[in-house]
């Protein structure tokens, strides 16, 4: 735990997602061995993402949804997301059961409030999503 805490540099977020990911099997500590740790809350994104999205077209299909909402100069509800995800397209209309779907695979970065409003689960993930570091991967951006 001490690894752990001094990895952590204070941050508490950082300790709460790696204990997430080991909790749900995604990072297995093996005698000892922190290796395997991200070193930052760029990694522990990255990772993430990773593990829901195996592909860039798995990622492609909700990334206009992750867009909108992070475009969004106000908060704006699942159906508001919906109207302007499907003025997107020209071609066919998307259907509801369809986009609540996509919304369902991102719905652990992009959260529903208590007024029925989504927005990103912290701004650590909003700022990655929009840009990153030098050397960071470009993958999700």
């Amino acid at each position: 735990t001490s690894f752990l805490v001094s990895r952590a540099n204070g941050s508490f977020l950082y300790v709460k997602l790696v204990l997430d990911f080991i909790e749900r099997g995604s990072l297995v500590i093996k005698s000892g061995s922190f290796k395997v740790l991200p070193q930052n809350l760029s990694e522990i994104y990255h990772l993430g993402f990773n593990l829901k999205f195996s592909s860039s077209h798995s990622f492609d299909q909700v990334s206009d949804i992750l867009s909108i909402s992070l475009a969004s100069l106000q908060p704006i509800n699942l159906l508001e997301l919906f109207n302007i995800y499907s003025a997107l397209s020209v071609k066919s209309e998307t259907e509801w059961k369809d986009f609540k779907e996509q919304y369902q695979l991102i719905s652990d970065f992009l959260v529903m409030r208590k007024d029925g409003s989504v927005m990103c689960c912290h701004p650590t993930l909003r700022d990655w999503l929009i840009r990153r570091r030098e050397g960071d991967s470009t993958k999700f951006l």
